[in-house]
C-alpha cells in the first residue's frame, strides 16, 4: 500500500484546526476512498500506482 505522511500538529486550540481544513481522520478516510476508486493495489510498487493518483485533486488536499 502507498504510504504517505500526513503532518498535522497537535495543538491546544482545536477550533483553529477545524477552521483551516479537514481533520486528520477525514483526510485519512478520503485518501483511502480515493485509493479504492482509482484501483490502487495494496501491495503493488509505488512506481506503478503513483501515476494513478498523482493528478487527483484529493491527493493533495491534506498534505501539509
Amino acid at each position: 500500500m502507498l504510504r504517505g505522511t500526513i503532518n498535522m500538529s497537535d495543538s491546544s486550540s482545536d477550533s483553529k484546526d477545524e477552521d483551516s481544513g479537514p481533520s486528520k481522520e477525514e483526510c485519512i478516510t478520503k485518501f483511502k476512498e480515493m485509493l479504492k476508486e482509482r484501483g490502487v493495489a495494496p501491495f503493488s510498487k509505488r512506481e506503478k500506482e503513483l501515476p494513478k493518483i498523482v493528478f487527483v485533486p484529493r491527493f493533495k488536499v491534506c498534505r501539509v
